[in-house]
């Protein structure tokens, strides 16, 4: 496919739109575990949850913000994360059981939204050392890096397919943000979703038949709300239809459930889950206006068990 999607989104629903309706109970057993960041403690540190909240590990205790988890799905005692603790934004790894970290990057730049490719070998992520961000990749054997891409604009939230023969990536080259492919050495890349509005974060469905991303919708742009499409560019579905901020969504990795981030809890920041269709949304970090969870931010869930 050689073409670009170009998506004039209104306010009309979508046939099986779930209309901001949030259970109370969780609707299912959900499987594996959720990677976030939380301010509960004062600051932002990584926290690894059971998706059936029945305990919580607080993996780092630092002074600096430590953001942007990401399991390794191979290897899922292995989170990266972003961290300002040297001053600059740079990438780390830990692993959470016995929180041992590696700081894998030194530069004087900044490196942000790290994301795992499935057999957990390599990295990509977005970093700025010309002033721009673009996408790079890390060798995680050997630490080398590359850049991947190198247009006029900026770019950003890289991931892999799950076969690992294509990247996806947003970039604003267009003077707005879109979504864009390419293989999976940055090679061919061409603009593949482009709304009236700015389409950002793609993720692909584990089996890569469908991305879900965000875009922004009102006269004011600053209602982001969560979108699928499938990959071959035919159908788009809006799962939400709300007034709040719904962002950052990730696809539990068996494909049935997705995890997003949503201020409509008293205005904090909570991670919720939602069926694949947008129906049954629950809210898993529970923070609310007098708890001590704070905002949480970042999802990343993994269902792979962990070796003890």
């Amino acid at each position: 496919m050689n073409r670009t999607i170009v998506l004039t989104i209104g306010t009309t629903l979508l046939l099986g739109m779930m209309v901001g309706a949030i259970a109370e109970k969780a609707p299912h057993d959900y499987p594996g575990k959720v990677a976030f960041s939380s301010n509960r403690a004062g600051d932002w540190e990584i926290y690894v949850m059971p998706a059936d909240r029945t305990s919580i590990i607080r993996v780092t205790t630092n002074p600096a913000d430590d953001i942007m988890p990401c399991f390794n799905p191979a290897n899922p005692r292995m989170l990266v994360f972003v961290s300002n603790r040297e001053g600059q934004q740079d990438l780390y790894l830990v692993d959470y059981m016995e929180k041992k970290e590696t700081r894998l990057t030194s530069t004087t730049w900044d490196e942000l939204w790290p994301y795992f490719s499935p057999d957990g070998k390599r990295l990509l992520y977005r970093a700025n050392p010309d002033g721009k961000f673009h996408i790079f990749e890390m060798d995680l054997t050997t630490k080398k890096t590359k850049q991947l891409t190198d247009s006029a604009g900026d770019e950003s939230t890289p991931c892999y397919s799950y076969d690992m023969e294509n990247i996806s990536y947003c970039s604003n080259e267009s003077g707005k943000w879109a979504i864009y492919c390419a293989k999976v050495d940055g090679t061919g890349a061409r603009m593949f979703l482009n709304t009236e509005n700015d389409a950002s974060h793609p993720r692909y469905s584990p089996d890569d038949s469908t991305y879900v991303y965000q875009t922004m919708l009102g006269k004011d742009r600053k209602n982001l709300e969560i979108f699928t499409m499938d990959v071959g560019g035919k159908q788009s579905k809006q799962l939400i239809k709300d007034n709040f901020v719904d962002n950052n969504p990730t696809w539990c990795p068996t494909g049935e459930y997705i995890a997003f981030v949503s201020n409509r809890e008293k205005g904090h920041l909570n991670i919720y889950f939602m069926d694949k269709d947008g129906k049954n949304i629950w809210n898993f970090t529970q923070s609310t206006k007098n708890s001590p969870e704070g905002d949480n931010d970042y999802p990343s869930w993994v269902t792979m068990a962990v070796k003890q």
